[in-house]
C-alpha cells in the first residue's frame, strides 16, 4: 500500500482512460488523492471516479511545439498536444530531433511561405 503522496492536488486538471470507445483519454479535475495511493476525480461524462495513481496523467497547462518541452509526459499529453496543434492547423510537432507530420489532407498555404520553411529549417539545426 502507498503511503506517499503521487502530486494531485485537488483542482488540478488531468487525463484518466476515456470510458467511450471514440476517444483515448478524457481532461478531468482531481477532487483529492487519498493515503491508499488512489485518486478521486470529476469526470464530464461520469461524475466521480476512483482510479489508481498509476492511471492518472497531470494534464500541460500550455501547447509545445517540442513534445520534449512538454512539463508532463505521457501517451496522454503526448497525443493532446499533437491532436491540438493538427486542429489549429500547425500539422508539424518535433520530439527532440524527429518531426512528426500529420497529414491534413487540405492545402496550406502559409506553412509552406518562405519564411515559415526557413524557420523550420533553422528549428531543426
Amino acid at each position: 500500500m502507498s503511503t506517499g503522496s503521487t502530486g494531485f492536488v485537488a483542482g488540478m486538471k488531468c487525463w484518466i482512460p476515456a470510458a467511450a470507445a471514440t476517444e483515448c483519454f478524457e481532461l478531468v479535475e482531481v477532487l483529492r488523492e487519498e493515503v491508499s495511493g488512489s485518486v478521486v476525480v470529476v469526470s464530464p461524462t461520469r461524475g466521480q471516479v476512483k482510479l489508481p495513481a498509476t492511471d492518472v496523467s497531470m494534464a500541460n497547462p500550455a501547447l509545445v511545439a517540442d513534445n520534449c518541452s512538454l512539463l508532463h509526459l505521457s501517451d496522454a499529453t503526448l497525443l493532446h498536444n499533437t491532436r491540438e496543434r493538427f486542429f489549429s492547423n500547425d500539422v508539424y510537432t518535433y520530439t527532440g530531433a524527429i518531426i512528426t507530420s500529420i497529414n491534413p489532407c487540405t492545402p496550406l498555404p502559409a506553412l509552406y511561405s518562405l519564411e515559415r520553411m526557413q524557420a523550420r529549417g533553422a528549428q531543426s539545426q
